[in-house]
């Protein structure tokens, strides 16, 4: 139906607008990160399905990645607040492609993350 076409397509470009370029910029170079994590490791990438359990172990092992390797050339790890922006990409993402909320501020996302 052209009439959802373009609605779809304004929701879109309304998305974007309410994210600056440089912001898009960095979630989208996280996001990458999360899903060479995700591969890597043999996780499914969309995790909003999955029960809250398998996601907080999920999110877990990403922050225990981040804080050993981190992601950038020098391999050195990432501190809680580089961790939580890689976070909110993915989260983004999950908002922006499926329409889904994942909650890592919640306690129990919070606990594991933060070690």
């Amino acid at each position: 139906c052209v009439r959802r076409q373009r609605v779809e397509e304004k929701r879109d470009q309304l998305k974007q607008a309410s994210v600056s370029t440089g912001t898009l910029g960095s979630y989208s170079r996280n996001f990458k990160f999360w899903e060479t994590f995700c591969n890597d490791f043999g996780f499914p990438v969309w995790i909003d399905e999955l029960p809250r359990a398998r996601q907080a172990r999920m999110v877990g092992l990403f922050a225990a990645l981040c804080a050993s390797e981190g992601h950038n050339k020098a391999r050195k790890g990432n501190k809680y607040q580089t961790f939580d922006g890689k976070m909110a990409a993915v989260a983004f993402a999950h908002k922006a492609v499926r329409n889904a909320k994942i909650d890592y501020h919640d306690p129990e996302f919070e606990l594991i993350a933060q070690g």
